[in-house]
């Protein structure tokens, strides 16, 4: 397998599967690069494609590889700009090691991980066949980030409301038994660009121990991301990507007790 890519969007795929855990498995597929898998609580999923035609090279091994992501990130870091190649190559004949060559203005950089054993637990979570999306907004995922955000300096949870006449979106959170609250509404066309919802209100709740995590992962690919949920309902998060991708995170709500 070899494959080769500016510097940003291998730091991009590393740090989004980071999100989830400490170790995932990649499939180097004809079309691409694809990860779907479950975080560590196993409460919410990623799904992550990235066609082969965004690759400089794309030559696919045709099996999962299980990488240490971690790892992986610390092994990227560095002041490297954008126009930098990465190319990744594994030859399983030879070693069961992940190797980057990142190209530098001063050289080459040689750095390899070694690939983990895939378990049957590492198996794909099955497709989301069906989602109930009472609710879909169209935010900038930096203005979610902040309001997530805020509400965890209240709760440990807070709530999703879209309501109608007028169309808003509403982040809030409010502590049991004290006046400690935190609310963000977005409105049209300061920082929602679309907003749909079949009910005059659409309410989930959310876990904060995860969601930042995801919003920011995600605002490693876009600036803008797209919500559907309703009552009680997961809540799935869409980023737009710059290319005929996917990458889709979904999370578990937490139910507001009775």
């Amino acid at each position: 397998m070899k494959v080769m890519a500016e510097y940003w969007l291998w730091n991009k795929i590393v740090s989004a599967a980071e999100a989830m855990k400490s170790e995932v498995v990649f499939r180097f597929n004809k079309d691409g690069i694809r990860i779907r898998t479950l975080g560590s609580i196993a409460s919410y999923m990623m799904h992550l494609e990235v066609p082969a035609s965004v690759f400089k090279y794309y030559e696919p091994l045709g099996e999962p590889l299980k990488l240490d992501v971690r790892q992986l990130k610390r092994r990227l870091r560095g002041d490297i700009m954008d126009l930098n190649i990465v190319t990744a190559e594994v030859d399983l004949k030879r070693s069961n090691q992940f190797k980057m060559e990142i190209a530098t203005p001063h050289g080459h950089r040689v750095v390899g991980t070694p690939i983990l054993a895939v378990e049957e637990s590492d198996v794909e979570p099955p497709e989301v066949k069906k989602f109930r999306g009472d609710a879909r907004v169209k935010v900038f995922a930096g203005a979610v980030s902040d309001a997530i955000l805020d509400t965890a300096r209240v709760d440990n949870h807070c709530f999703f409301e879209a309501r109608k006449d007028p169309d808003r979106f509403v982040i809030w959170a409010m502590e049991q038994g004290s006046f400690q609250s935190s609310w963000s509404e977005f409105e049209e066309p300061l920082s929602m660009m679309g907003f749909e919802a079949k009910a005059e209100k659409v309410k989930t709740g959310m876990g904060l121990s995860i969601g930042k995590e995801i919003v920011d992962a995600g605002r490693l690919f876009s600036d803008v991301v797209t919500l559907e949920f309703a009552d009680n309902f997961p809540i799935k998060f869409i980023f737009e990507l710059p290319f005929e991708g996917k990458l889709e995170f979904m999370l578990a709500p937490w139910i507001e007790p009775k």
